[in-house]
Formats: C-alpha cells, structure tokens, sequence
C-alpha cells in the first residue's frame, strides 16, 4: 500500500508520529508531504519525506518507466 499524505491534512493528524514531517530528503527546504509504503494490512514500512517540488518530479519519473515498461 501506497500513500501520500500533505502535512496539513486531516490523516496526517492521525500519525503516530507527527514530527516526521520536518524536511525534504532530496533538497532539506521544509517538507510538506510523505510517500508511506507499507504491505497491505502490516505496520512496518517506509516513510519519505519530499517537498511538493521533488513529489512531482518523481511522478514524472514513474510515468516515464511505465511508458517504457509498456514498448517492452
């Protein structure tokens, strides 16, 4: 499971741990989002940090080896 969650929404206020977002891992400008990977139904996982800046750049990223995976 994959999730996206902006640091002034009303999941965020449900985190367990709130201070997570302090900056961006990819600039250190202070960070508004979190990309959570976690298996479906666990509690163990991944949390990123990233700046609206660096979660769009990864969006294009991913689009782009999807458009390659599909010419494969």
């Amino acid at each position: 499971m994959i999730e996206v969650t902006n640091k002034n929404s009303k999941e965020s206020k449900k985190m367990k741990y709130r201070n997570i977002f302090s900056y961006c891992y990819s600039c250190n400008s202070n960070s508004t989002n979190i990309i959570s990977i976690r298996p479906n139904g666990g509690t163990s996982g991944i949390m990123i940090n990233l700046c609206d800046k660096f979660l769009q750049e990864l969006k294009t990223k991913i689009e782009s080896l999807e458009e390659e995976n599909e010419r494969d």
